[in-house]
């Protein structure tokens, strides 16, 4: 059974759309190319999902809407009408603060604009990730920097004002200077918001087997440096507050709903390996064997516990896993999908969690809760507040790691700032040695 609380959290939506026209090599997301005669069918699933929560949560209020991928701007108006409208009607949403969606630059032009404008969304986060012709080849991406100049005043001149771009550094061939003039152009450009990430050349890409076959070198964390340290004065000066370690923004801003991810709250994630994190004010767990896991934790309080959970990544078993939802009764999926009514209600035979859309659950204890909120909070600018952190989970946050932030502070990686532990300059450089000494904790 699931259950919503009188006072279940607000939490973040996440919808996920897994077509890619082409996928880039160093990507390892839950994407896929050349499956695009899905869509029909799969905006029918997703809703199908949404359909479910809201009913099942009885409308729980959600504050901000992010659709990413993949490339959600290959989906036409007429589907991410549909996908929006139905995330209206299935939830809360007289708070909702903003609507993104992610898009490729090659798939914008005004036209294309003007019809995510119509659709409510409110905030775009382009990929540009180079303004130099060769590191995109390298990247294997579909525009060229000219075209991404052109798609992002093309948005401009649609009425877009919450605009992101993204960049990438630490890239094979890329040199400092490339970077240098990547992100002197794009500051030209004054977008509302800026992401910057170094790229990880992650396991069983294209690009992992690239660099060990030698048609790649293997990036220069040092150079990376180099690149991440000019960002910070240049960006300074020309009005970009760096309120978290890869993100920086304009007065106002902020991504809302990634401030979610960071403070550690709690969001739900439709579609195919869509993740989500829920507290037990929001759910509790079918009474199976199988899902059991709070014995197997040794969770003794059930009310304190959180709850992760992904869905299964095949786009085509989750098409047919969807439909057990509202056909009302078949885990198996070996029904024949019908198309869906927005009015349609879940049936009360169906739960989620035996439908065959789970793919990993994990409870997520006290202890861990409070490490990932250092984790994950210790990346913005404004740290961690204790009182915050004693408000939350009723204990100290000096008397819960005395030993870790005496430690931190003698390196040098922290230090205490109206009221709150903060990454000091040099910590943002060694961040992750910061965030792993909570975890290990």
């Amino acid at each position: 059974m699931i259950q919503i609380g009188p006072d279940t959290p607000e939490m973040a939506l996440y919808v996920h759309i897994p077509f890619c026209e082409t996928k880039c090599p160093y990507c390892d997301f839950n994407t896929y190319e050349g499956i695009s005669n899905l869509i029909p069918d799969y905006v029918s699933a997703l809703c199908k999902e949404l359909s479910y929560w809201g009913s099942t949560l009885s409308r729980p209020a959600i504050s901000t809407i992010f659709i990413g991928g993949g490339t959600p701007s290959l989906l036409s108006e007429q589907h991410l009408t549909t996908i929006i409208d139905n995330i209206f009607q299935q939830f809360s949403c007289s708070e909702v603060t903003e609507i993104t969606i992610e898009c490729n630059p090659g798939d914008l032009d005004y036209k294309k604009a003007v019809s995510l404008k119509r659709t409510g969304i409110s905030r775009l986060s382009i990929g540009v990730q180079s303004l130099d012709d060769e590191i995109l080849r390298v990247l294997g991406r579909r525009h060229t920097s000219e075209e991404a100049i052109q798609a992002y005043h093309a948005v401009r001149a649609a009425g877009f004002d919450r605009i992101n771009l993204d960049f990438m550094y630490g890239i094979p061939l890329q040199t400092l200077s490339s970077w240098q003039q990547t992100i002197d152009q794009a500051v030209l450009l004054t977008p509302d918001h800026l992401s910057l990430y170094c790229l990880t050349i992650e396991p069983n890409t294209p690009m992992e087997a690239m660099t060990k076959r030698g048609q790649l070198q293997e990036p220069d964390p040092d150079l990376a440096a180099d690149m991440y340290e000019y960002c910070l004065p240049v960006l300074s000066k020309n009005g970009y507050h760096h309120y978290e370690i890869s993100n920086w923004a304009k007065p106002g801003q902020l991504s809302l709903h990634n401030l979610t991810y960071w403070k550690n709250g709690y969001y739900l994630g439709v579609g195919p390996g869509a993740h989500s994190h829920l507290s037990s004010k929001h759910i509790a767990l079918p009474s199976s064997a199988e899902l059991d896991v709070i014995a197997a934790t040794g969770i003794k309080d059930q009310g304190k516990a959180s709850y992760r959970f992904s869905v299964i990544r095949s786009p085509r078993d989750y098409i047919q896993k969807t439909s057990f939802l509202t056909d009302g009764g078949d885990p198996s999926g070996t029904k024949k999908t019908k198309r869906y009514l927005p009015a349609t209600a879940p049936s009360p035979q169906a739960t989620w969690f035996l439908s065959g859309l789970l793919d990993n659950l994990e409870t997520i204890g006290p202890e861990m809760q409070m490490a990932e909120t250092m984790m994950l909070g210790m990346r913005l600018s404004e740290g961690v507040n204790s009182e915050l952190f004693e408000e939350r989970f009723h204990q100290s946050l000096t008397e819960t790691y005395p030993q870790i932030i005496a430690e931190l502070l003698d390196l040098g990686l922290v230090k205490w700032q109206n009221n709150a532990l903060t990454l000091t300059d040099q910590g943002m450089l060694f961040g992750n040695e910061v965030f792993m000494r909570f975890v290990a904790e």
